[in-house]
């Protein structure tokens, strides 16, 4: 049976190839297109004979001339069968009508012939085609809609959380930084100031390490002095508030470069009077070997009235933050001439100065060469309010540790080289009248009757407080307020001044009245308040001998009373209080003192 079904597969498959005489190709599932090179079938009849070796160009798979199949098993292929030429050109009469056949194997693997139903028909039929997938209408509701709206808006909100809150923290911690660095801010607070205005880039240090950098200026400025140049500062900010609101900045050009003079004339032209400097504190300090120049970063909070043409006046804090910058061989004032702004070169006076250059000396004087310059300035807040006075603050740090300076032991022993009569209980005594003279000159108003206790930048800090409270019809009363403890810290000196800083332990009654009908606008009249601060009194480094707890005339000797503020009123002599003895320089609290 095997043998019959091969013997019809190779008949078959022989008709097909002695017929074929055209071109064919193949078809999806047939392997690999050929095409015969112009093979001829070597007669015109039907009866089997095999292909001529000989005279064809195109052979079967075997053959290695001509066109060949692309592989060597057969899929189902399409030959042609019909009538041809005796040229083996297409039969175009009546010769056999020609049909497409087929040849496949079935499953078994069988040879079989299958006549496609058209000439170049496949004998596979077509697939069917796909049934459309419906689409029907949009069935969301109204409330699974609002619901994923919710959801989303819920999603992002909890995101944008996320992210807002380690900003939203950092930001309280900058907020309290700033309150704990605030310095000399006295008997009264100046409140909380508006956001800044310009975010600050340098890297702060606390004022102590400030001050202690800082003293290195002495190697090559012997007469350099932490507390003249404070005093320089305050006072040349004053003149140039004052100045821009005269539209004369330029007449300070030999301290103020253009860009500081740039900023300072972007604020409002119009008069400005009592300039106050509240508050300022040493940022950070740095000697730049490359520019041969040292760089200081101070920060100042101030109080002021613009008095506009037309307008009532108006009272405004700032806070700004200026550079100054200065050459390493400059050398420092001396105490008398801290507050005199005239060319740094020469002397002359600033009215001769254009530019930064002095037409008399014909130097540029704003380069730091000769004396610091501000190089910037940058306005952190200002804003137009008058001072808080009533309301009641409760005290930060009185709980703190005392902080000491590290080196007190070896600079109570230079002390004692430099004045063997100093001795603690008569500077503590010192301490003692100076906190009873403020406290009776603060409550009555009567500012001026602690003048001789205090530096003069001190007191004009303080006196812009008493005006407030006489503007508001107010007064601060400090009443039975006593020392209760004081502790020293820290001694510094230098050719100028020496400085002594002390912890006072404080308590009394502190309570704000209205002077009308003696009414509380603050504080508390029948409970006491404890606190702490930390004072920095000064007195000239020529000055030695005992201290007095009480003040002493210089010229005739008398004890001065706290009704005589400016001159003795035995024998007419000016006091000038640092000179003689101590007096208090500097005010900080203690949540804010770093040593």
């Amino acid at each position: 049976m095997k043998r019959r079904k091969r013997l019809l597969g190779s008949v078959l498959l022989s008709l097909l190839l002695l017929g074929s005489n055209d071109t064919a190709y193949a078809r999806p599932g047939g392997g690999s297109s050929f095409k015969g090179g112009g093979s001829r079938s070597s007669g015109s009849s039907s009866s089997p004979s095999r292909s001529s070796s000989s005279s064809s160009g195109s052979r079967s798979s075997s053959s290695s001339s001509g066109s060949r199949s692309s592989g060597s098993s057969w899929g189902s292929r399409p030959v042609s069968i019909g009538g041809t030429t005796g040229s083996g050109s297409r039969s175009s009469g009546g010769g056999t009508p020609r049909k497409t056949v087929w040849a496949f194997r079935d499953q078994s693997g069988a040879l079989r012939a299958r006549e496609a139903p058209s000439p170049g028909a496949s004998i596979y039929a077509a697939p069917a085609p796909h049934a459309p997938i419906p689409i029907g209408p949009d069935t969301t509701s109204t409330a699974e809609r609002v619901a994923g709206f919710v959801f989303g808006a819920g999603f992002f909100a909890v995101g944008a959380g996320v992210l807002a809150a380690p900003m939203f923290l950092l930001g309280l911690l900058l907020r309290r930084q700033r309150k704990r660095n605030q310095l000399d801010v006295g008997w009264s607070s100046a409140g909380h100031l508006s956001a800044p205005m310009y975010a600050p880039s340098e890297p702060e240090e606390s004022p102590a390490e400030v001050r202690r950098k800082m003293e290195r200026l002495r190697g090559q400025d012997p007469d350099f002095s932490v507390i003249l140049l404070e005093d320089f500062i305050t006072a040349l900010y004053a003149e140039a508030h004052t100045a821009r609101g005269s539209n004369a900045l330029e007449k300070y050009s030999p301290y103020l470069r253009p860009t500081a003079r740039t900023t300072l004339g972007s604020l409002p032209r119009v008069p400005v009077t009592t300039v106050i400097v509240g508050s300022l504190r040493l940022v950070s300090f740095v000697i730049d070997t490359r520019t041969q120049q040292s760089r200081l970063v101070v920060e100042l909070e101030s109080n002021y009235t613009e008095d506009p043409q037309g307008a009532p006046p108006t009272s405004l804090y700032a806070l700004e933050r200026w550079t100054f910058v200065r050459a390493l061989g400059a050398r420092s004032r001396s105490p008398d001439r801290v507050r005199s702004f005239v060319c740094p070169n020469c002397g002359a006076p600033l009215e001769r100065t254009t530019h930064g250059r002095c037409t008399y000396c014909s130097q540029a004087v704003d380069s730091g060469q000769f004396d610091w310059v501000v190089e910037r300035i940058d306005l952190l807040a200002r804003e137009a309010r008058g001072p808080m006075l009533t309301g009641t603050t409760e005290e930060e740090g009185t709980e703190l540790p005392t902080v000491f300076d590290p080196g007190l032991s070896a600079q109570r022993m230079e002390m004692a080289r430099r004045d063997a009569s100093f001795t603690e209980s008569t500077f503590f005594g010192r301490v003692q009248w100076i906190f009873t003279a403020m406290q009776h000159a603060w409550t009555s108003l009567e500012w001026n009757r602690a003048r001789p206790c205090l530096t003069d930048r001190l007191w004009r800090a303080q006196s812009y407080w008493i005006d407030a409270y006489r503007q508001q019809g107010l007064r601060n009363v400090t009443e039975n307020a006593r020392i209760l403890r004081i502790e020293l810290v820290r001694i510094a000196s230098d050719r100028w001044y020496e400085a002594a800083t002390v912890r006072v332990h404080a308590t009394g009654l502190d309570y704000t009245i209205r002077v009308g009908d003696n009414a509380v606008v603050g504080g508390r009249r029948n409970k006491e308040r404890a606190y702490t601060e930390y004072w920095t009194l000064v007195r000239s480094a020529t000055q030695h001998g005992p201290t007095r707890a009480a003040p002493a005339c210089p010229q005739c000797g008398a004890t001065l009373t706290m009704e005589m503020a400016e001159r003795c009123g035995y024998c007419g002599t000016l006091v000038e209080a640092s000179t003689f003895d101590w007096v208090l320089s500097r005010i900080e609290q203690d949540e804010a003192y770093a040593g």
